[in-house]
């Protein structure tokens, strides 16, 4: 299937699950009216439809260069969803509007995971619990990067499968350079601050995307600078990965770039980026 036939075949299945999406709504949170999940999806480019084919794209790439026998259909499906929930917007003018989008944006992956078994695969034809399964699973993987946060999750990654495949598309479908550029125009979109010098090197550690949201944008940066070959467990993934974190420098080049425009002192910034991530490789080794 071509690129813009796809695109076409899930834009109509969007269409389809206006009616399960906004039950999904109603239950979650009774009484409030929503944005248009779908149209928000659409637009978006750091998160949204776009966004979703490319990861689908690399994922198929992926697929190809390693030859593991892979439930494309789930691949497809996973890229498209796993962001959905982020555009679980309220409308403005709802009095927990703010509140409400910031814990749909922190707990998307389980939204995502949860509104699977909500959706109408009919078009796809005859989708088996099993399948959906993987789906739900594999949204709600989506956003822990690093091995030490996977462990309980052994049997989901311990080989080259669709969900391995997925999480290593997910986050190599950019150069590391656009990676860090995607990531500071979402923070500046959702009014993240930058830098907060005054965060702990422990608060950064700790952080997974779940806490992200209180903290600032330059510990997502460092989350994701900070994934290893080892956090894909399986070496066909491993060595894909190597070859794509090769970019990581021009990556910190962008985000000390960007820490001058902001007003942020470069140096302070790549001494915080330095210790983080030599932390990193020391708790990495720890756990393997």
């Amino acid at each position: 299937m071509c690129y813009s036939e796809l695109g076409k075949r899930w834009t109509q299945f969007f269409e389809k699950q206006r009616q399960p999406i906004n039950d999904f709504l109603a239950q979650k949170w009774p009484g409030v009216r929503f944005c248009d999940p779908i149209e928000l999806f659409m637009k978006n480019e750091d998160h949204g439809f776009s966004h979703s084919l490319a990861v689908f794209l690399r994922a198929s790439e992926i697929a190809a260069l390693t030859g593991c026998p892979v439930n494309m259909f789930v691949i497809a499906t996973l890229s498209f969803l796993h962001d959905f929930a982020r555009f679980f917007v309220p409308d403005p003018s709802e009095k927990q509007a703010q509140s409400i989008e910031k814990e749909t944006q922190r707990l998307h992956p389980q939204y995502g995971q949860e509104l699977v078994w909500q959706l109408d695969f009919s078009n796809f034809g005859s989708i088996s619990e099993a399948i959906k399964d993987q789906i739900a699973k594999g949204i709600g993987l989506h956003d822990i990067f690093h091995r030490r946060f996977l462990e309980k999750y052994p049997q989901l990654l311990l080989d080259c499968n669709q969900i391995s495949i997925f999480r290593l598309a997910d986050k190599t479908f950019l150069t590391p350079a656009d990676e860090a550029r995607r990531g500071i125009e979402t923070g500046k979109r959702r009014g993240t601050p930058f830098f907060l010098p005054d965060l702990s090197l422990k608060e950064r550690l700790e952080a997974n995307l779940e806490k992200t949201y209180a903290l600032d944008e330059l510990t997502f940066l460092l989350i994701v600078l900070g994934i290893s070959p080892e956090d894909f467990f399986v070496e066909p993934l491993m060595e894909i990965y190597r070859r794509w974190e090769k970019g990581k420098p021009e990556a910190i080049e962008v985000i000390l770039q960007e820490a001058v425009s902001q007003g942020a002192d470069p140096d302070e910034v790549r001494s915080v980026i330095d210790t983080y991530l030599e932390a990193v490789k020391k708790t990495a080794r720890a756990s393997l």
